[in-house]
């Protein structure tokens, strides 16, 4: 259980990676073929386009935390926990993801470039866990999203199984 521990939070990254780049590379490729603009000059406010991205990203990443959940459930990973509270906690953490989707978005004008750089960023930014794992003392790493989450499975979720 202990490799459970360590392992848990890698997974979680690695479940999200695809739909980040995809999420990103349709944000792109809307922009890179001026499909907002259009979108504008027909009457849609900014604020209602990021809207519609959010409530699509947020429909597919809630497909996959249910997914998730079942298997975490049922395949008796974490039988003592709460699945409700567990699920709040993933689709928290993927509204999050939501989020840095868009700001990833703001940094490309190709939307093939996007999507590979934007599933390096994001794994990218999980790999401070790992230091943070090694220098418990030291919290500052923290602040980041993806470190957080992943701080926080084996910190509080996991202790809570008996794990």
């Amino acid at each position: 259980m202990i490799i459970l521990n360590r392992c848990f939070p890698i997974f979680m990254v690695l479940a999200w990676i695809y739909s980040v780049s995809m999420t990103v590379k349709g944000i792109v490729l809307e922009k890179e073929l001026r499909l907002k603009e259009t979108l504008k000059n027909q009457g849609v406010s900014n604020a209602m386009i990021w809207c519609t991205w959010f409530l699509d990203s947020f429909s597919i990443m809630s497909m996959s935390v249910f997914l998730l959940m079942i298997f975490i459930m049922h395949g008796r990973i974490l039988h003592y926990s709460n699945p409700f509270i567990i699920f709040l906690f993933l689709l928290t953490f993927s509204t999050a993801t939501i989020m840095q989707c868009f700001l990833l978005s703001t940094f490309f004008s190709k939307a093939s470039l996007a999507a590979a750089c934007s599933g390096v960023i994001y794994f990218t930014l999980y790999l401070p866990h790992i230091l943070c794992f090694a220098w418990q003392d030291r919290m500052t790493a923290e602040l980041k999203k993806a470190v957080v989450r992943a701080w926080g499975s084996p910190r509080h979720v996991l202790p809570l199984e008996g794990l």
